[in-house]
């Protein structure tokens, strides 16, 4: 979790936004594409996609906190 004031680091090593206070936590649940056909694109430039998913146990906890105005939002996610 970045404290209020600092600067938050993704797992690539980025540093984000400039964080004022946590806004929320949310587990991010890991997925697996058993299949997975992407169409082409429509008018609005958006692929159609068609997925057959299975979940697995693995998330990470990610925690949002709000950055300064027009910032890039801070997360830090946690196995």
């Amino acid at each position: 979790m970045t404290a209020a004031g600092e600067t938050g680091t993704t797992a690539a090593g980025e540093t984000g936004a400039t964080a004022a206070e946590e806004i929320g936590t949310a587990e991010a649940h890991a997925k697996v594409n058993l299949r997975l056909r992407v169409f082409a694109r429509d008018e609005t430039g958006f692929h159609g996609v068609e997925t057959l998913l299975a979940r697995t146990s693995l998330s990470d906890t990610v925690h949002l906190s709000a950055g300064s105005k027009g910032g890039r939002p801070v997360g830090h996610g946690t196995r």
